[in-house]
This record gives structure tokens, C-alpha cells and sequence, in this order.
């Protein structure tokens, strides 16, 4: 027995400095340090996290991502402001989903795309700030559960950690990265890298979800009712004796009641260019009736919408009727369509859709 002792004492060893190999190799990974990450930030503290991240590499990343997404909108602080929001959200111990009003980023991102991107520098900014603290939640509130089966991509001495998310209204996943550099014997967390591409796509599949749950009631609407541009040009909207004292955008439309009721009001939406203006039926349109209507909308020579609006050829200008209320009551609305329901998948959406129209949305700014 003897005899074997040295042999059991060598394996003991092998296989202790093995688990002590093993275990050094670890913690010298990407993954253990985006665990100890989690950790951090779990335990609220500050200190512990600002040691595993470049802190002032990462704003730059989180500010670059955001303004990436909106256009590289000139905020000269926005940096500053992503450290901020990282600190508050590391230290904050309200409930994660209290971080920030998820509501009220929707809204100003709504309202700034409905203004052709032209509202002030202080709504410019508190969209920038919405869309920083919405990154900094889906990046550092929602790290995967099961973070030893993330990919990781090495590229000399950075490594790339592949971030899955999947999205809840669309049977589908998207990526961005989690970029780690390397500092002596550890990582560091540098930077994050493709999530304006993950936003842009999500926004998409937000777009192809309205869109699946919206085509039931288009079509409704269009069976009952047809509104087709029949001339648009530049007229007047308020005349003086003979002379014109305001200009305007005269748009005449056709409209045509396919239903054995009477119409009672009408709202549709000229869409062209990512832009839109909205029109009305005038006066109640009674049942099988045809009318022609003409509208003036205002006209700025030097507002850039009102140029584009005026110049966009008729037949770039796509129609969508939001609503239709008969004399009776019965109203057929966008605004009642069943979002949340359930997850759609991509085969749904092309079943109902068409290869065009889901083509078109996947491919949209």
C-alpha cells in the first residue's frame, strides 16, 4: 500500500491544481465578470460595479447607441447623463419596473416623430434621457438568467458577449453585445455595441404587431367605405374680396358609402414620406352615397412638411381610414383593435399579411 502513496499523492495534486486552474480560468472570463456584474447591481452597490466597467467608456457607448438610433440628435452632455441614470439605477432600491415611466418615453418619442423631428432642445432632450434610461433598464435589469450559455466572440483583446432578447409581440429573438476588454488578467465591460440595430428591430416588430392585429379592421373599413385622392394642389384657405390672404393645400377626395346605412363621421390619415396629415368627412353621407369633398390644409412656404405634403405625388400617398361611426351608434375603430392578446409568430403574420406587406415593415427606418 505503501508503495502507492506517492502516486495518490500526485493525483491529489493534479487534481487539486487542476479545480485551482480551472477555477483562476473562471474568473478570468467575460461571463464570470458579467455575473459579478449582475451582482452588483443586485446588491445596489456602486462601488463594487464601477470597478468591473469602464464607467466612462460605457456612457460614451450608451450615449453613441442612443443617439445612433434618433439621428445623432446633438446633446453635448449626454454622456454625463447616461453615468447618471447608470449610477441611480445601480443604487436604486425601488422595483425595477419603477426605474422610469416607460408611458411617457412613448409619448415623447410619438410626439417628436409626429412634429417631423423639429420640437426644441428641451424636448430633444428629455427624449434622449427616456431612451438612455430605456437602454440602461433592457441592457442591465433583464441580464439572462442562464449567463454561462451566452456566446462569447473573441476579437484580440476585446470579447464579445452575444445578448439575446426576445420580443414579447413577436415570435422572435434579436442580439446585441456586451463588449469586455482585457486589463491585465480580467475584463472589464467597455462598451455596448449594435442595440440602436436591436431598438430599430424591435420597433419593427412593434410596427408588424399593430400591423396583424390592425388588417382585420382595414379591411372592415374599407368594404364599407372607399375615400380615394382625387387632386391635391396648392390653393387658398382664406380669400379677401378677390385676393387670397392665406394660402393653402387644397386636397379633393372622392368618397364612397358601400353600406345600407347612413354615415354619420369618417376620419382617415394621408400617410407619405414616415409623415401624415389627417382628413374628415364634412357632413353625414347617406347609405350607397357617393360625394366629393375638397379640404385646405395650412400652408407654410418655408415650413418643410407643408412643402413636402404639397409636392409628394398623389399616388405616393397611401390612405388609411382610422374611423368609421354610422348614424345608429355603431362605430368600427382602429382604436379597438386587441392588442395583447397573444405573441404572434412570423408565419401568422405572413399568413394574414402578405410577403409584401410584412417585407415592407421589416425593411422600414
Amino acid at each position: 500500500m505503501n508503495k502507492f502513496k506517492p502516486l495518490i499523492f500526485l493525483f491529489l495534486i493534479c487534481v487539486v491544481s487542476m479545480m485551482v486552474y480551472i477555477w483562476f480560468f473562471h474568473r478570468k472570463t467575460p461571463v464570470y465578470t458579467l455575473k459579478q456584474i449582475e451582482k452588483s447591481i443586485s446588491n445596489h452597490n456602486w462601488n463594487s460595479f464601477s470597478r468591473l466597467v469602464d464607467v466612462d467608456a460605457l456612457a460614451s457607448s450608451i450615449s453613441d447607441n442612443v443617439q445612433s438610433e434618433l439621428g445623432y440628435v446633438d446633446l453635448p452632455d449626454a454622456s454625463n447623463i447616461a453615468e447618471e441614470k447608470l449610477r441611480k439605477l445601480i443604487e436604486s432600491t425601488s422595483p425595477r419596473e419603477d426605474y422610469y415611466d416607460f408611458t411617457r418615453t412613448k409619448k415623447l418619442l410619438a410626439k417628436w416623430r409626429e412634429n417631423n423631428f423639429g420640437l426644441s432642445v428641451d424636448w430633444k432632450k428629455e427624449i434622449i434621457i427616456g431612451k438612455i434610461e430605456t437602454l440602461i433598464y433592457e441592457v442591465f435589469y433583464k441580464i439572462p438568467l442562464n449567463i454561462n450559455d451566452l456566446r462569447t466572440i473573441k476579437e484580440g483583446s476585446l470579447a464579445l458577449v452575444e445578448i439575446p432578447r426576445k420580443s414579447l409581440l413577436v415570435d422572435t429573438t434579436f442580439y446585441f453585445y456586451l463588449v469586455f476588454k482585457k486589463e491585465g488578467f480580467n475584463y472589464k465591460l467597455y462598451k455596448i455595441k449594435d442595440y440602436d440595430k436591436f431598438s430599430e428591430s424591435d420597433n419593427r416588430m412593434f410596427k408588424l404587431y399593430d400591423a396583424f392585429y390592425s388588417e382585420p379592421i382595414h379591411r372592415m373599413l374599407d368594404s364599407c367605405v372607399n375615400v380615394r385622392i382625387v387632386k391635391k394642389e396648392k390653393g387658398c384657405k382664406e380669400w379677401g374680396y378677390s385676393t387670397c390672404l392665406e394660402d393653402g393645400i387644397e386636397v379633393t377626395v372622392k368618397i364612397r358609402n358601400n353600406t345600407n346605412k347612413k354615415i354619420k363621421s369618417l376620419e382617415w390619415e394621408y400617410l407619405y414620406k414616415n409623415k401624415s396629415r389627417y382628413g374628415h368627412l364634412f357632413d353625414p353621407l347617406g347609405a350607397k352615397q357617393t360625394r366629393v369633398q375638397t379640404g385646405v390644409y395650412d400652408y407654410n412656404t418655408f415650413d418643410i412638411d407643408d412643402n413636402s405634403f404639397l409636392k409628394v405625388p398623389i399616388t405616393s400617398i397611401d390612405l388609411m381610414i382610422n374611423e368609421l361611426i354610422f348614424s345608429d351608434g355603431k362605430k368600427i375603430s382602429l382604436s379597438d383593435r386587441p392588442y395583447g392578446q397573444e405573441t404572434i409568430s412570423m408565419s401568422k403574420a405572413y399568413e394574414l399579411l402578405g410577403d409584401e406587406k410584412v417585407n415592407k415593415i421589416l425593411n422600414s427606418p
